[in-house]
């Protein structure tokens, strides 16, 4: 697992009684000779993949990342070995799957079924929500790409990037609803997913971008949109924080909420022990 993943995830379940019960439940070791696919691009998503050990080739079109206007799609091929998470985006937006994973080698995954992983969000909603921490997580991930990617960045190290955005903080922007930007307590704002429009410049930004500094109100033009948000160094931290349960709380419960509408009625193991 990723320093990053057992930072979001484990603590979460670290801090229930019931937690070996559900590890040893949820989370299945699997097995996959060379060869062997693992995840098959334009399928559904079954669930989280995590090296364990080997090495995966994937294959197949850049990320959707929810944009009003999309960036055009290319076909990339990549490698990924122990450490790697494999399918969380999909399972988030529960998109179909744009990469095929085929084992270079002998490779071992732990692998958690999508329908555990919404069962957990569940049983986890308060702020810090296990959603709202996985997403935080995978938009470190998206903006990390991104920086590096970007002139004003690319003098900082890896390691330097990661700093800069250990502090960062996720917000959610619903379509045609309006956002302050560099507001004096922000220093960078990133699109993660989603798209937003600058309401001066109209100019659009759509995920993942770097938000310029001269920009000062966006409106969410997508049915989602989060922004990753690293703060000044001068700014309030403790005003910040306090705001972070209102923004977060809501969206969690409504997706938690439409997720138990929408899936047939059934006394999983999560469920069954979130209210023992």
């Amino acid at each position: 697992m990723t320093i990053g993943f057992i930072f979001c995830i484990i603590p979460m379940f670290l801090s229930c009684h019931f937690f070996p019960s559900i590890y040893r439940t949820v989370a299945k070791l699997l097995f996959f000779d060379f060869g062997d696919t693992i995840i098959q691009e334009n399928d559904d998503p079954q669930g989280i993949h995590l090296i364990v050990s080997g090495l995966v080739k994937m294959t197949g079109g850049s990320p959707n990342l929810g944009g009003k206007r999309p960036k055009e799609k290319t076909r990339l091929t990549d490698y990924r070995s122990c450490g790697a998470i494999m399918g969380e985006l999909n399972c988030l937006t529960q998109q179909s799957m744009e990469m095929t994973v085929t084992c270079e080698t002998a490779t071992q995954t732990c692998f958690i079924a999508i329908e555990s992983l919404f069962e957990a969000f569940d049983v986890f909603p308060e702020f810090p929500s296990l959603e709202y921490m996985i997403w935080r997580s995978l938009a470190v991930k998206i903006s990390t790409s991104t920086f590096m990617e970007h002139i004003i960045y690319q003098g900082w190290s890896y390691h330097r990037i990661c700093s800069h955005l250990a502090r960062a903080y996720l917000v959610d922007v619903e379509v045609n609803r309006k956002f302050d930007v560099y507001d004096g307590t922000m220093e960078d704002v990133v699109v993660i997913y989603g798209s937003c429009d600058d309401l001066a410049s109209q100019c659009s930004y759509n995920a993942p971008a770097l938000i310029s500094r001269t920009t000062h109100q966006v409106l969410g033009t997508a049915n989602t949109t989060k922004l990753l948000i690293v703060p000044s160094e001068h700014s309030e931290m403790k005003q910040t924080v306090s705001e972070l349960p209102r923004q977060d709380s809501v969206p969690c419960l409504r997706h938690a909420a439409h997720r138990r509408a929408s899936r047939d009625d059934r006394s999983g193991l999560l469920r069954t022990v979130s209210v023992s």
